[in-house]
């Protein structure tokens, strides 16, 4: 219901709150994985797993206000209109239990035996419209698949750059500010390159919840002193994968 019912224009109510992360894959990695498990070669098996048959597809840890987010991605923007509105009412008791499932697995095996890798969550969105086209809105239409996405941060400008984790409350958001002032990095320790021109500042900003990071990015924008570049990150930092 995060995705399926607003592509397909209706209203999706959701119990479950925005910012809770659990383990995900796209359905075509679902299947692939499977088959790729069922079909392996007995011998491959037996030395891959063992005694112990318990094998972990590999997915990813998503938000439901991420997997909206990337809906949004995909959808063309001239059709963004044909998609249902996502209502979050939030029951605290099914949140806390999806909250506490694991979010990250040991897939280690899995890939071994020829299950393909998580898709992204755009490809997830994008998977599902192109082979349930049926059950999507009238007139829906996707966006062009980009292969490569430009950084905020352009390529040909020098950057001092700082990942910050925990960017949307306390310590990490305090450090966003002050370093969004500039004079820290570069040749000389105080933002400045080996002609003693100011580098532009490049700031991260990595945490669970989209909201309070797009907060922080706001705060580091007014507080800055120089130019700055800001990417916010909605991850788990503690999923490897």
């Amino acid at each position: 219901s995060g995705a399926g019912e607003p592509l397909s224009g209706k209203e999706a109510v959701v119990p479950v709150g925005p910012d809770v992360f659990h383990a995900v894959t796209g359905y075509r990695a679902a299947i692939g994985g499977m088959m790729a498990v069922h079909e392996a070669m007995p011998e491959e098996v037996d030395r891959l797993l063992g005694f112990d048959r318990t094998v972990f597809l590999p997915t990813r840890s998503v938000s439901l206000s991420q997997l909206e987010e990337a809906m949004k991605r995909v959808v063309s923007p001239t059709s963004a209109s044909k998609l249902g509105k996502v209502v979050y009412e939030e029951d605290e008791r099914l949140s806390s239990i999806v909250g506490s499932f694991p979010t990250k697995v040991d897939s280690k095996r899995a890939l071994a035996l020829g299950a393909p890798p998580t898709p992204s969550m755009d490809d997830m969105i994008r998977e599902y419209c192109e082979d349930f086209k049926s059950a999507l809105a009238e007139g829906l239409m996707l966006e062009e698949k980009k292969e490569a996405e430009m950084s905020p941060i352009q390529p040909d400008v020098e950057h001092v750059v700082a990942l910050i984790t925990g960017g949307g409350s306390g310590i990490g958001r305090a450090v966003a500010v002050r370093l969004a002032k500039g004079g820290w990095g570069g040749a000389d320790g105080r933002g400045n390159g080996p002609d003693g021109k100011s580098l532009r500042v490049g700031l991260v900003l990595a945490g669970r919840r989209s909201t309070p990071l797009d907060a922080t990015k706001k705060m580091c924008r007014e507080a800055s002193e120089v130019e700055v570049d800001i990417l916010t990150m909605p991850t788990d930092v503690t999923k490897e994968t």
